[in-house]
Parts: structure tokens; sequence; C-alpha cells
């Protein structure tokens, strides 16, 4: 009967473990508010909160990043993965709506 316990526990702790490792990869799109050296300060769309997220050196940003864009942030336990500007009807507010393309890929902001 302890054994069984025993199981049960470890069996549950590892699957809470796994969900919270999983749980720490996070998607947001929405409007740059804020652009600072070290972090980037988005308005989730959906959700209408402001998410600091940091920079560092591996972060790779496609596109020209700056305040009221358009992007998707992806984050790893507040650490922005990566940030792409979004072209097209979600809301680029620059040459990208006069047909020009932006392939530009930047290591820092």
């Amino acid at each position: 009967m302890k054994k069984s316990v025993f199981f049960t526990v470890i069996a549950s702790s590892l699957l809470v473990l796994i969900g919270v490792a999983y749980a720490g990869d996070e998607m947001i799109t929405g409007y740059v508010l804020k652009l600072e050296k070290e972090s980037v300060t988005v308005e989730d769309s959906e959700t209408g909160q402001e998410t600091k997220v940091r920079l560092d050196k591996k972060t790779r940003i496609t596109g020209e990043l700056k305040e009221d864009i358009f992007v998707e942030v992806e984050k790893k336990k507040g650490l922005a993965v990566s940030i792409k500007v979004i072209e097209g009807e979600e809301g680029l507010e620059s040459e990208g709506e006069k047909g020009e393309k932006k392939d530009e890929v930047t290591e820092e902001p």
C-alpha cells in the first residue's frame, strides 16, 4: 500500500513539473507601448493587459521594432525569445502598408 501511494505522489509531481515547464512558453500579440534598452511593454490585444518582457542579445527580432507597432512576442519566463513585427491587417503603421516588405533581422533593439 505504501509503495502505490509513493508512486502516485511521484507521478503527480512529475506531471506538475512538466506542466510548469510547458506553461512557461507564451505568445502575445499587441501594440508596443514602451521600448527600452532591455525590455519591451506590449498591450495584449486579447486581454488589454500590459505585459513587460525582458530582452537580451539572444532575443530574435524580425522587422523594425519601435513603439506603436503591432508585434507577436514569444516569451518564456518573462524573457522574449522572439519578437516579430506583424505586417498586414493586424496593424502595421509604416512602410509595410505601402507594399514594401521588411525582412530585416536585428539582434538588439
